[in-house]
Parts: structure tokens; sequence; C-alpha cells
């Protein structure tokens, strides 16, 4: 949740936890319990949703019940029923006039693109990496007073193409509108928010005939769109078995997650790596850990503590010290390791891209977050050729990193492989040229030229498939104990207090007193 005030005894914000606590009932003693009681939460909005005879109204408690699956694991990967009633939904609106499409001109649905984060990236470079005959167009939903990035906008106008934004709408006016645009492509493809119920509304038609592709990005999380996709893009092998049981999917591919090359660079001399390291208060002679993630992905959970395993390294190795790239002084448990450690633990918090280099430049070993993982983080840092080491977790599947033997199976061969890869002459490239093969610059385009020869001709309007029994996975356990294991901080218990609000509002009055505008900007920042 970011830098957000976390709730104590004497803070003036009492008051306000009062009233959230008041409202979020305690979590379970137990994960399983936790799934459980969300799973019957998530059954009422479903059941809310098929009471509702109102077309708008149902269209929202679908959003309301497909939000809460994604921010509360309860189980369930997919639901026939939302499915269902957005496929119904989706038959009352106009069908949009049958045209010609347009050869080798793909339109991109996007919910939201922000500054940062991979989401965004892996579509600029989804469109840099694409053959040059082809025109590429990007139609954002509810992108709100977010400006678009300059990367993203000169990528699209190098393919000849054009951002577009829906009008501030309610939901089946944006669908209509989407559905109009859509008729003028040889091909959609989705990288769409996993809640985000235009696209089901707008393109699950029995007459809408282009061929759509959903490019997979939550993996781990609930999402709309089973039904609709004709062509499932993964960004891992390990999740194609999830989407096969728990989401019915037959129609799927692979496509690793493109990385932008570094420019050739040498490392430092010797002077410039002492005056950097200097610079931070190391001694020049120190072996420096790196770790890109964000704070909360590194919260202890079911016995997997990085910090403690950090610790260990520490105290086998006197010279060694750890550079967090994302976690702040702020921290409560950053702090504390900073404060035990005598400085041996950096937390940096967000760094520029601008300045990455300088502390990049000095690392010997890169370290992947966990209990959570973050894998895009660990390829951003193996592209500056720095030899990386992972943890085993239930969620670490990447097909690069097993193929270069980085994942360590328990936290004491970390320690042992963290230690020796200090010293190493010539450290380990094999992750770096695995990337390069696959990810970096002409090894993607090859591998996305390979996916467009998979796309289909046309959409195939198909029945969602019905709900799968099936046990709760390692996975999904996993995932959720990191959900449950984040500190419950002010703005995420008025967040909750917000939807709460909004829930109600929903269930006894929208659309009456909700103007579209106001729909639109509550729309943009996942509240609606």
């Amino acid at each position: 949740m970011g830098s957000a005030l976390y709730l104590r005894p004497y803070s003036c914000h009492r008051w306000v936890a009062k009233i959230c606590k008041l409202l979020v009932p305690p979590m379970p003693n137990t994960t399983e319990r936790t799934m459980e009681a969300n799973h019957r939460t998530f059954l009422r909005l479903v059941a809310a949703a098929q009471s509702c005879s109102r077309a708008e109204r149902k269209a929202q408690h679908c959003a309301h019940a497909a939000l809460f699956a994604v921010n509360n694991p309860c189980g369930v990967f997919y639901s026939h029923a939302l499915e269902t009633m957005l496929q119904a939904l989706a038959l009352t609106i106009p069908a949009a006039p049958v045209r010609t499409p347009s050869e080798n001109r793909f339109l991109h649905v996007v919910t939201r693109c922000y500054a940062s984060g991979g989401h965004t990236r892996v579509l600029e470079r989804w469109i840099s990496a694409s053959p040059a005959t082809q025109r590429h167009d990007v139609v954002l939903i509810s992108q709100g007073r977010r400006p678009v990035p300059p990367y993203l906008e000169e990528v699209v106008q190098q393919k000849s193409g054009g951002i577009l934004h829906l009008a501030p709408r309610l939901p089946l006016e944006k669908a209509a509108e989407l559905r109009a645009l859509a008729g003028d492509y040889s091909a959609i493809i989705l990288h769409v928010h996993p809640y985000d119920i235009v696209p089901m509304l707008a393109l699950s038609h029995t007459k809408f005939a282009r061929p759509i592709v959903l490019f997979n990005h939550a993996d781990h999380l609930f999402w709309l769109g089973t039904s609709l996709a004709d062509l499932v893009v993964n960004f891992r092998s390990s999740t194609l078995e999830i989407g096969r049981k728990a989401r019915g999917i037959t129609h799927d591919a692979v496509l690793p997650l493109p990385m932008k090359p570094v420019p050739e660079k040498l490392r430092p001399d010797r002077e410039t790596l002492s005056s950097i390291k200097a610079s931070l208060g190391f001694p020049a002679t120190c072996k420096v850990m790196v770790t890109i993630a964000s704070a909360y992905k590194y919260e202890p959970s079911g016995g997997v503590d990085f910090l403690a395993t950090i610790e260990e390294i520490l105290r086998l190795e006197p010279e060694a010290v750890l550079l967090a790239i994302g976690p702040s002084a702020r921290d409560a448990q950053w702090r504390r390791a900073m404060k035990k450690s005598n400085g041996r633990i950096r937390a940096l918090g967000i760094i520029p891209n601008s300045e990455l280099d300088r502390y990049l430049s000095i690392a010997d070993v890169a370290l992947e977050s966990f209990p959570f993982n973050s894998p895009t983080a660990l390829m951003e840092l193996a592209r500056y050729r720095i030899p990386c080491l992972t943890l085993a977790t239930p969620a670490e599947s990447v097909d690069a990193f097993e193929e270069a033997g980085i994942v360590c199976a328990t936290q004491e061969e970390l320690i042992s492989r963290t230690i020796a890869a200090m010293h190493e002459t010539e450290p380990s490239m094999r992750l770096y040229n695995i990337l390069e093969r696959d990810a970096l610059q002409e090894g993607f385009s090859r591998r996305l030229r390979e996916l467009y020869d998979q796309f289909p001709t046309q959409h195939t309007f198909r029945a969602p498939p019905p709900d799968p029994i099936r046990p709760i996975s390692p996975f999904e356990k996993f995932i959720a104990e990191n959900r449950f294991a984040q500190p419950r901080t002010f703005r995420y218990l008025a967040t909750l207090m917000v939807r709460h609000m909004l829930n109600f509002y929903v269930r006894t009055m929208y659309p009456h007193g909700m103007r579209s505008g106001l729909y639109h900007w509550l729309n943009s920042y996942g509240l609606m």
C-alpha cells in the first residue's frame, strides 16, 4: 500500500479505524477459513447480481463481485455465473454494422496504462517488437485524468497507430462504443484489468467476428474473459495447468515477458566502484547484494523470511551488504533490520531510472524478493549481467529461471549459493543468455512472430464452461497467505470503507444520482 500511514492506538485516525472495524470483520485465524469466508461473500455478491433485473445495476453488481474476488482470495479463478450474466447483457446491446476489417491492423484494449509498472511496459514492448507491416492502435477504457506515458505514445506512433479513449460513460454505453470501434480491426488484443466488465459486454456477441486474444498478465488472480478469448497468452508455462483446470481454457499459448536491453557498459574501474561504495558508507572491499520489489513482497509468511535469510548471510560473510530498492527506511521491519545490521542492510526506497545504473554497477549478486516473488524485477536486474538467485516457492515458476538453474530449493541453499556467487571471478551469465534468446530485441520479436502465426482467424462465441470442482492448490494458498500477511494500513481500511459505501449505493440506488463523469472517475481508481 505504498507509504500509507500505519494505524496505532494513539493515531489521530483512530475514529476512522473504529468505523472501518465495524464495516470490516476480523479475519479468521487460518488461511483456509479466511478463503472460505471470502468465498461465501463472493457467492452473496453473485446472487445479488442474479436477482437484479435492471441492466446497468446488474452489470455493476457483476463488476463488484469480480473486484471482490480479485482483491480477496476465495478459491476461484473463474465464475460461470458472472460470465453467463455478462454474455446475456452483451446480447442486449445492438450489434455493430458488419464491416470488412483492415488487414494487419490490431487493436489493443487496455483498462488503464501507468507511467511505471510491468503491465504497461509489456504493452509498449509488444507493439514495438511487432512487424513493421502491422498497424497497432490502443484504446483506453478508463484512463481518467492520468497522462498517457510518452514512451507508449511514441511506440504507437511508430506503428502508424493512435491512442483512443472511450467516452466517460456508464459500462453499457462504453461497451457499445468499444463494439463499434473493434469492428475495423483484424484482431483484438486484451490487456485489461481482471475485473473489467467492458470487454465482456462489448465483444461477447454472436455476431462479433473478430478474433480476440487475451494476455494473461494476472495469472495468479481471478479474472473475467475465459469464455470471451479465442486465445489466452500466458507469460509462463506453469500457469497453463491452472488455466485448464481452474478456468476451463484449452486455447492457450506462451509468450515470455519482453525485456528492454540496457546499453553495453563495462563494469566501472576500481576507483569508481570504491567512490560509489564510499558514498553509501560502505568499504571498498564489500560484496554487494541487491534486490528490487515493493516492501510488502518481503513480509514474512509461512516460516519464510527474507530479512532473516539476509542476516544469516551477513553473519557468515562479514564483508557483505544489501541494497534494497523499493522498501523504505520508513517501513518498520526494514528500519529494524538496518539498525540491527549496523547499516549493512540499506533500504533505499524508490530510485529513479536515471540513478539506477549507479547502484547496480556495484552489485555482485541479485536476489529476488520472497516470500512473494517479483520475477519481472529479477529479469530487469539480469539485463545488467548481474548473477541472479531466487528461492523456490509455490508461485515461483518462471521458465527462464528454471532453465538457468537459479532456483534454490531451501533458504539454506540460497545462503550458500549467494556467498559463493559473491566470490566468483567469472559470474554466471546463463540467465542473461536465456533472456537474450527469448526476451530481448530479436529474441522476443521472433517469439512474437511465432505467436501471431497462432492467432485465430475469427471469433467463436462460446458458452461459459461450468465452474470446476477442485481443491485449493498450494499455489492459491501461497498467494492468499501473502495477501493476508500484508498490514492493514489506514489507506487500506479507508479504501475498504469507501467500497462498502459504494456497494450499498449500488444495491439501493445505482445508477440514480451517478453522473457519467463521476462514475468514470471512480472507475479509473478501481472503486466501481
